[in-house]
């Protein structure tokens, strides 16, 4: 009932009650709502107040978050100035999730999947980290080429851009003139 009324908050507290079973097939049903209306920060939320258990079921939620948030664009509105918590909630989940499912021992190439979603959510976390420091804009930037080897994951003009300009803004002109030019060739070849 409070589902149809779009009260999450309280169907997610009823739910709580019967166990955590239940309880964590309405999160992923609400995660489910919050993804399909553009907002993976508030799927990211609710698997980090609620947990993020190994259930086979949520793999594709799982996901389907780290990819979306790889994908935001920062802004006020998605990342923002809460950048950091963002990338350190993603890694959370991911730690959270890959030992979850290293004490299963059954999907072996899931956990390969979700350890590699980690290891991108710690780069970022990382890099959001530091970026805020200008002593440690070197370390930014190399986190930022070092993100470009995941392009298969992350959209591959972002990671570019990304890195291209971390490079100029440090003076490595050569290196920002190859990222940059590369993402120039990836953003004509998506637009057209």
């Amino acid at each position: 009932m409070f589902v149809e009324q779009g009260n999450w908050e309280r169907a997610l507290d009823t739910a709580a009650t019967h166990g955590p079973e239940m309880l964590h097939k309405y999160v992923a049903a609400c995660a489910t709502e919050a993804i399909r209306h553009g907002k993976p920060v508030e799927a990211l939320d609710l698997y980090k107040k609620y947990g993020a258990p190994a259930f086979p079921q949520n793999f594709n939620i799982y996901k389907r978050i780290a990819i979306d948030l790889f994908a935001l664009q920062y802004d006020d509105d998605n990342l923002g100035r809460n950048n950091y918590y963002t990338w350190a909630n993603l890694r959370d989940i991911m730690l959270e999730l890959t030992e979850n499912m290293s004490k299963d021992q059954d999907g072996e190439q899931a956990t390969e999947d979700f350890k590699l979603l980690l290891l991108i959510s710690h780069y970022l976390a990382v890099r959001a980290a530091v970026s805020s420091q200008k002593s440690l804009s070197e370390v930014a930037t190399k986190v930022s080429v070092s993100l470009l080897r995941h392009s298969d994951i992350m959209p591959a003009d972002k990671a570019f851009y990304e890195a291209g300009m971390a490079a100029k803004q440090v003076g490595w002109l050569n290196m920002a003139f190859v990222f940059l030019n590369r993402y120039v060739l990836y953003s004509f070849f998506f637009s057209s």
